[in-house]
C-alpha cells in the first residue's frame, strides 16, 4: 500500500540522514595543503622540509599526522628521489601488470613523526 511505502521511505531517509551525520562526526581529522611553486626545485624541497617539520612537531605533542607529497607533473617526488634505494617489492607489481615504481606506490609512502615511511 502507499501508506506503508511512504512509512518505509521515511524510515530509510531518517536512517540515511543519521548515518551521514555519524560519518561526518567520526571523520578522521586531517590537514590538507596544496603548494604551488615555480620552476625552482628548492621551493619544492622547502615544502617537503616544512611537512617533515610539521609531522615532527605534532609527534612531540603525541599527535600523529600522515603526510603525502605528490607533484602533479612528476608524481611521488620523495620516491622519485629515492628510486635507487627502494626495495625490490616496489617494482614487483609490474610483473603482474601493475604500474610499479613511484607511480605504483601511491598511498604507500608517507611522512609521519618526522620520518619517511614506505
Amino acid at each position: 500500500s502507499n501508506k506503508s511505502d511512504d512509512e518505509m521511505n521515511n524510515i530509510l531517509q531518517q536512517k540515511t540522514r543519521k548515518k551521514q551525520m555519524m560519518d561526518h562526526y567520526f571523520q578522521q581529522p586531517h590537514l590538507r595543503a596544496i603548494c604551488h611553486y615555480g620552476n625552482d626545485i628548492n621551493d619544492m624541497w622547502r615544502c617537503i622540509a616544512l611537512a617533515l617539520r610539521i609531522s615532527s612537531v605534532l609527534s612531540s605533542q603525541n599527535l600523529t599526522c600522515a603526510i603525502e607529497c605528490w607533484d602533479m607533473n612528476d608524481g611521488h617526488i620523495i620516491l622519485i628521489e629515492a628510486a635507487e634505494y627502494l626495495p625490490s617489492w616496489v617494482d614487483d607489481d609490474v610483473l603482474q601488470g601493475g604500474v610499479g615504481g613511484p607511480e605504483g606506490c601511491r598511498n604507500r609512502c608517507w611522512i609521519m613523526n618526522g620520518q619517511v615511511h614506505l
